[in-house]
């Protein structure tokens, strides 16, 4: 079921996307749209198909992964995750969370540049 839900989705999706890219690429009045729309369905549903098997391997991993673990370690995990993002709101700083664990500025280098201790170049 979770297969098909997320496969519509993507349809869903790509089909407005279809018809956003078509729409401002044709004169107004034009069947473009319709076959802009089509095609981003039948694209749609090709990928939703694939991204959606994906999805759901995933998830079983996840849920190997969190039935192994302790209910400790989810428990402190949560407590530690919320503590760090509410610390970065507290200091009114996006990525602060990010640079307590050595995470800053995803870009190019920005691990690196965090773990060796230069400031962040990010907002």
């Amino acid at each position: 079921m979770f297969v098909e839900i997320a496969r519509l989705l993507i349809v869903l999706l790509a089909t407005g996307a279809g018809y956003g890219v078509a729409r401002s690429m044709a004169p107004d009045g034009s069947t473009t749209v319709v076959v802009g729309a089509a095609l981003g369905a039948l694209l749609g549903y090709v990928v939703g198909g694939v991204a959606a098997r994906l999805l759901r391997r995933g998830m079983g991993r996840v849920e190997a992964t969190v039935e192994r673990t302790s209910p400790a370690q989810l428990l402190g995990g949560g407590f530690g995750a919320a503590l760090l993002r509410g610390l970065s709101l507290l200091l009114g700083r996006r990525g602060a969370h990010a640079r307590l664990v050595g995470m800053a500025d995803p870009g190019p280098g920005g691990v690196d540049r965090a773990l060796r201790g230069l400031p962040h170049r990010g907002p």
